[in-house]
C-alpha cells in the first residue's frame, strides 16, 4: 500500500513540475544561459590565438586563472542566493555574463581578452550555483532526482547545435558576430527573469536571522577522497576547452567542433547510464569504466588526425565524466548528514573548479613544452591515478556509501 502511494506520489510530483510557472521558467533561462556560454565559448581560444597572436602557454594560463576566480568566488554563491532577492541575484548572474562578452566584441589585445574572460569567470562561478539551488528549490523531494534531470536535460538538447553554429558564424562572419550574439542571448534571460515569481514559493523565502559565514557551511571536509575522482577525471575538460580546436586547426581537421556537439547529446544518456548503472551493475565497475573510458579519449585526441577518432574521443570522455558524477553526486549527499549536504555537494563543486585551475596551468606547461601529443599523453596519467586514488579509498568512500544503501 505504501509503495503505491510512494509512486503516485513520485508521478504526481513530476506532473507538477510541468503546471509549475517558475520551473519552466528556471529551465527556459537555464537553456537560454547555456546556449549563449557555449556559443560563445567554443571559438574563444582560437579568437585569442589567430586574431590576437597569443600562444597556447598564454591561453593554457589564462584558463587556469579563469578557474582560480571560480575558487574564490564559490564559497560566496550559496549564501548570496539565501540572502538576497532570487531575480535581483539571477539577473545580475546574467548581466556579468553580459558585459563579458561586450568586452570580448571590443577587444584589441590581450589585456582586455584576459579581463573579459576573468569577468566571465565570476559570473559562469555564479550562474552554475545559483541557478541549481533555485531551480531545485522548486522542485518536490519526491522527484528531486528526476526534476533535476528534466531541468538539465534542456540544455543539453539546444547545445547539440550551438558549438557547430557557432564554428560557422565565426568562420563567415567573424568573432565580433559571435559574442554579440552570445550578449543578445543571455540579455533575453535576463528578460525571462523578471517573469519569475517567488512570492508565494518557498524559494522566495529568506533564513531567518542573520547567519554569520562559516566555513563549515561550505565543505564538508569527510567528502574530500571521494570528490578527489571529480578532480582526476575534469582535467580533461579544461584542456579540450583550451585547446581541442586549435589542434584541429593546425591540423588541418574541419568540423572538430563535433566533440562538443557530442559531448551534449551523450550527457543526458551518460548521466542515466552511471546512475543505473551504478544501481544494477556496482559502483565500483561504473567508475572502473569511467576511469578507463577517460584515459582512452585523452590518447585518442593526442594521436587523432582526423574526425572519426576526435568523434570517438567525445563519446569516451562523455561517458567517462558525465557517467561518473551521478555516482560521485550520490556518494556525497549519502555519506554527509541531511545538514551537511548542501556543504558536501559544494565541495565536489570546489575540487571541478581546482582541477580547471591545475589543469590551465599544466597544460599550458606541457603544451609549450611537448606540442599536443605529449600534453594529451601526459593527460592520460590522471584518470588511471584517479583509478588508484579510488581503488585505495573504496572502504571509506563508495563503500561505505553502498553499506549505507544497505
Amino acid at each position: 500500500m505504501e509503495t503505491k502511494e510512494n509512486k503516485g506520489g513520485f508521478l504526481q510530483a513530476v506532473l507538477d513540475l510541468f503546471k509549475n510557472k517558475n520551473f519552466i521558467l528556471m529551465m527556459l533561462i537555464s537553456t537560454v544561459n547555456t546556449a549563449g556560454q557555449v556559443f560563445v565559448k567554443t571559438p574563444t581560444s582560437l579568437f585569442g590565438k589567430e586574431s590576437l597572436g597569443m600562444t597556447g602557454m598564454q591561453l593554457g594560463m589564462i584558463t587556469g586563472t579563469y578557474y582560480l576566480i571560480c575558487t574564490i568566488f564559490r564559497p560566496i554563491t550559496g549564501p548570496l542566493i539565501d540572502k538576497f532577492n532570487k531575480k535581483k541575484v539571477l539577473s545580475l548572474c546574467l548581466l556579468i555574463k553580459v558585459v563579458s562578452y561586450i568586452m570580448f566584441a571590443l577587444c584589441q589585445g590581450t589585456a582586455m581578452f584576459k579581463a573579459a574572460r576573468y569577468v566571465d569567470a565570476v559570473s559562469f562561478c555564479l550562474c552554475t550555483t545559483c541557478f541549481l539551488t533555485v531551480a531545485s528549490s522548486l522542485i518536490d523531494k519526491k522527484a528531486m532526482g528526476t526534476g533535476i534531470a528534466i531541468y538539465s536535460a534542456f540544455p543539453s538538447i539546444v547545445n547539440i547545435f550551438m558549438p557547430s553554429l557557432a564554428m560557422i558564424v565565426y568562420n563567415n562572419m567573424g568573432a565580433k558576430t559571435v559574442f554579440i550574439i552570445g550578449a543578445c542571448t543571455i540579455a533575453a534571460g535576463i528578460i525571462l527573469v523578471q517573469f519569475l515569481d517567488f512570492s508565494r514559493t518557498v524559494a522566495n523565502a529568506r533564513p531567518q536571522g542573520s547567519k554569520k559565514f562559516k566555513l563549515a557551511d561550505v565543505f564538508y571536509l569527510p567528502v574530500i577522497p571521494a570528490c578527489s575522482l571529480t578532480f582526476f577525471l575534469s582535467l580533461l575538460l579544461t584542456v579540450n576547452d583550451t585547446y581541442l580546436l586549435m589542434m584541429a586547426t593546425e591540423r588541418g581537421i574541419v568540423g572538430a567542433e563535433i566533440f562538443f556537439s557530442i559531448q551534449s547529446a551523450m550527457k543526458v544518456i551518460a548521466s542515466f547510464v552511471g546512475g543505473i548503472g551504478g544501481d544494477t551493475a556496482g559502483v565500483k565497475k561504473i567508475l572502473i569504466l569511467s576511469c578507463i573510458a577517460t584515459a582512452i579519449s585523452s590518447l585518442c585526441l593526442g594521436f587523432t588526425q582526423g574526425l572519426p577518432l576526435i568523434a570517438v574521443a567525445g563519446v569516451l570522455y562523455c561517458l567517462g565524466n558525465k557517467g561518473s558524477a551521478p555516482v560521485i553526486t550520490k556518494a556525497c549527499a549519502v555519506l554527509a548528514p541531511p545538514e551537511k549536504r548542501g556543504a558536501a555537494i559544494s565541495t565536489n563543486y570546489f575540487i571541478m573548479d581546482l582541477a580547471g585551475v591545475l589543469a590551465g596551468y599544466i597544460s599550458g606547461f606541457l603544451y609549450n613544452q611537448m606540442g599536443y601529443e605529449g600534453m594529451y599523453l601526459v593527460m592520460t596519467a590522471f584518470p588511471v591515478i584517479g583509478l588508484v586514488v579510488m581503488l585505495a579509498t573504496w572502504k571509506g568512500t563508495f563503500g561505505a556509501m553502498e553499506a549505507k544503501k544497505q
